[in-house]
């Protein structure tokens, strides 16, 4: 960056095992999303009567 006064605002980046972190959960927390919208779906299509 060439602005000294914004790269004084802007923080250092995170550190590498918090980014690794952060994606671990994230891909964690859609894999469950889109778990549980199949197996609501399975159960709408095989389980009602």
């Amino acid at each position: 960056m060439q602005d000294p006064e914004l790269q004084k605002k802007l923080g250092d980046a995170p550190p590498v095992f918090l980014r690794r972190a952060a994606r671990i959960f994230g891909f964690a927390a859609l894999t469950t999303g889109i778990v549980l919208i199949l197996l609501i779906i399975y159960s709408m299509l095989f389980l009602y009567q």
